[in-house]
């Protein structure tokens, strides 16, 4: 099988390990989520925003 044959397969992966990641924090306020973040008065883009998410929660996972 050649490795480009399930790309589609592993985004579907993917996708659903990062909703399973992110279903944990949805829960918490925005409040708690902005103190976990560490800011500098710099507007987040999305995506940065959705790999600090990640990061807090894989973070908070090992502890």
């Amino acid at each position: 099988m050649h490795y480009y044959d399930n790309v589609e397969l592993r985004n579907k992966i993917k996708i659903q390990q990062l909703k399973d990641e992110l279903s944990e924090i949805i829960n918490t306020t925005d409040h708690e989520v902005l103190s976990k973040i560490d800011v500098n008065h710099d507007e987040l883009t999305r995506v940065e925003l959705m790999n600090k998410l990640v990061a807090i929660e894989v973070h908070s996972k090992r502890y």
